[in-house]
């Protein structure tokens, strides 16, 4: 790998508002925390644009959302990927309730898709989203 990198506007933009540990961290350990435990997953825009193959981590299980009188409606996921446009998704490019992103709900499942109903954090070069 070189040394030296081109950093896209996007990310350069997202530098201005971090802090340098935010930075060093997007740097370094987002990158290597996704690609030790992640999972081919595949993103669709909600915009139509091509869908792309990416890697995230999927929390499964983690969220079982009930309804008013205490059945419950289903299953909510908890995805992390890298805020990039090109190794993740770009926090900019996320349209929730129109996204989805195509993953197993089970280890060894058929991947089906979800869609991306909240943006839950956005921070140090990961991006947690809601998908159910």
């Amino acid at each position: 790998r070189p040394l030296h990198r081109r950093w896209s506007l996007a990310e350069q933009r997202y530098d201005l508002m971090t802090t340098r540990f935010e930075q060093i961290f997007s740097r370094t350990a987002a990158i290597n925390l996704i690609r030790q435990f992640g999972e081919a997953i595949t993103y669709y825009p909600g915009s139509g644009a091509t869908s792309r193959s990416i890697n995230g981590i999927v929390e499964r299980g983690t969220l079982q959302l009930i309804g008013e009188t205490g059945e419950i409606t289903g299953q909510a996921i908890v995805i992390r990927v890298r805020n990039s446009a090109t190794a993740g998704i770009l926090s900019t490019e996320i349209d929730t309730g129109g996204d989805e992103i195509e993953f197993p709900l089970r280890a060894g499942d058929t991947p089906r898709r979800r869609s991306v109903v909240k943006v839950i954090n956005d921070n140090a070069g990961i991006l947690e989203l809601l998908c159910q």
